[in-house]
């Protein structure tokens, strides 16, 4: 029997800065210097964080050198603003024919 697990876990932080202005006097500063503006018509901010957590692992079980049996499990949690969990589960048929096993 061979026998793997693991985990992964992964954040995502995003943050957001913003303000409207208008009345710059010429058209060709674009973005570049807000502060020519002569009026600010707005602020703006925010923040997000994603989260994803994942366990997984796998079961290989061979029987008489002659049949596979792999199982393999993953569920993987996701929390944006309500968590939300999802869970497989993977059976494989054994194949016909002889296991080889071969060691470098």
């Amino acid at each position: 029997m061979n026998v793997m697990g693991g985990y992964s876990y992964e954040k995502y932080v995003r943050n957001n800065k913003g303000i409207n202005v208008k009345g710059f006097s010429t058209d060709l500063l674009e973005y570049n210097n807000v502060g020519m503006a002569s009026s600010i018509t707005g602020v703006n901010s925010a923040k997000s964080e994603n989260l994803v957590i994942s366990f997984f692992g796998r079961v290989n079980y061979a029987y008489n050198d002659k049949y596979l049996l792999t199982a393999t499990l993953r569920r993987t949690a996701l929390h944006v603003s309500a968590p939300i969990t999802v869970g497989e589960l993977f059976l494989r048929r054994p194949l016909p024919g002889k296991l080889i096993t071969k060691t470098l």
